[in-house]
């Protein structure tokens, strides 16, 4: 029953279904009731809500179509830009938007909203936010002078749906004085991430919306190849002379849905600073005994050679829409025993960089990420490979002061000369302006303009299982 109803999804979709909106004129005056926004039809289908929306009840299907996390996101973009929007009901079979009054059955996202307790009732940037000019640097002959656009797009696994670096990066990229309008993404785009960690600075950036492509467990082949050309009837095919399964996330072991290249470059086009974050995983194989490869093992020196491949396969595809884009290579954090940077990660980082910096307008962010002996700057329980807010900052200050350097950005925060000491450093009361941006344990809070401490976060309990 569940598969004849995703099949006749799928035929009404394409048979010309679209989602009509109330005028503009209309949505202005109505009630945060009437916002709700309705597609009527099929109960029995239940797909993941958007990220930055939370399914009220029931439960998921696995691997849902294309053209059905297409349906639902537009729901989402349209909920997204009302702000009296507080949800919306998903139903499989009339793509058509009504009032709430208009639906029998469906699924319900609501909008996530995040616990303010001890933060303020604002939940806008406002004046309090804007940067001071004693916490920046500035230099001449940037790339994107204060006041430009910053079209910003990512494109990864953990790290663009599980954490709110992005989303960070988004509000101090607004502090430093740049304008971000919304990359148009079309690729079943996302707009936030995931889970919800609640951060000392949530207020600030959780409803900003800043456009990506992630798929947690993935791989950099994943996001680096047009489908599943050269697959074979064994459902494997050759990635640089190693046998991988046609299939995607942990194990190869998820979506069959094929993935084209092709069309995230498309969006990344759209974009003048896109994100790149696909490799995060490619060594952690052993997780699922090697799955991917049909039980053979492969260790990190043989990844290298393939990740870097991939990321240049996905830069290249970037640049072949649109040459002008800066291209972020995020840095590997390390997913060991006790968080521990050993040697291997930094050879890692370092033999990737120096390949992909010889791009033109690509860029890597490398970073130091303390150890759990050193502080809690990853997330617990069901996230524990993934940066909690503390460590989700050391990769926004990393990639602002890169972005600097590169002279991509006129200005950035300023900081202490990097070392252990200075982002380790918990006496936020005492520190100096640079020394309160370079430490991983302290924030400069915009409304006290003091250096006070900044925590690892919280995560919003009953967040949507998929």
């Amino acid at each position: 029953l569940r598969l004849t109803a995703v099949l006749l999804f799928v035929i009404l979709l394409l048979s010309g279904c679209g989602v009509h909106v109330k005028d503009k004129h209309d949505q202005r005056n109505a009630t945060a009731a009437d916002q709700i926004i309705v597609v009527s039809g099929d109960p029995d289908i239940i797909i993941p809500c958007p990220a930055g929306f939370k399914l009220a009840t029931g439960e998921v299907i696995d691997d849902p179509p294309p053209s059905a996390a297409r349906a639902i996101a537009t729901c989402g973009v349209i909920c997204e830009n009302n702000l009296t929007c507080p949800g919306f009901i998903f139903n499989a079979s009339i793509m058509k938007c009504s009032d709430v009054a208009a639906a029998m059955h469906g699924q319900r996202c609501n909008k996530r909203s995040v616990k303010l307790t001890d933060m303020g009732n604002s939940t806008d940037m406002g004046k309090a936010a804007i940067v001071d000019s004693s916490e920046i640097v500035e230099q001449v002959d940037a790339h994107l002078g204060v006041g430009a656009e910053i079209r910003l797009y990512g494109i990864g696994a953990s790290s663009l749906s599980s954490m709110p670096w992005l989303d960070q990066l988004h509000f101090n990229l607004q502090r430093l004085g740049y304008s971000l309008p919304v990359v148009s993404a079309k690729r079943t785009p996302e707009f936030h991430p995931r889970t919800n960690l609640v951060c000392d600075d949530s207020k600030y950036y959780h409803r900003l919306p800043t456009a990506r492509f992630a798929r947690a467990g993935w791989s950099s082949w994943e996001f680096a190849l047009e489908g599943w050309q050269g697959c074979g009837k064994d459902g494997f095919h050759d990635v640089d002379g190693v046998r991988v399964r046609c299939q995607h996330g942990p194990g190869c072991a998820f979506s069959k849905q094929p993935l084209l290249v092709s069309d995230l470059a498309r969006d990344a086009a759209l974009s003048n600073i896109t994100i790149i974050a696909t490799w995060q995983s490619d060594d952690l194989h052993w997780m699922t005994h090697y799955a991917c490869f049909d039980g053979v093992k492969k260790n990190w020196e043989d990844m290298v050679p393939i990740s870097t491949s991939m990321i240049l396969k996905t830069i290249r595809a970037i640049h072949n829409q649109n040459p002008n884009v800066w291209i972020v290579v995020l840095g590997k954090y390390p997913e060991t025993f006790k968080h521990r940077t050993f040697e291997f990660i930094a050879s890692y980082n370092h033999q990737v960089r120096e390949v992909i910096e010889k791009e033109p307008r690509t860029l890597f962010v490398d970073f130091y990420m303390p150890s759990d002996d050193e502080g809690k700057f990853f997330q617990h329980t069901m996230h524990g490979g993934q940066l909690n807010c503390r460590g989700s900052m050391i990769l926004v200050q990393a990639t602002l002061a890169r972005l600097y350097r590169a002279r991509v950005l006129q200005r950035t925060f300023r900081l202490a000369p990097p070392s252990k000491g200075a982002l380790l450093n918990s006496q936020c009361s005492k520190l100096s302006i640079a020394e309160c941006h370079s430490s991983g344990l302290c924030w400069l809070n915009p409304a006290t303009r003091k250096c006070s401490s900044y925590g690892p976060g919280i995560m919003e309990q009953n967040e949507d299982k998929h």
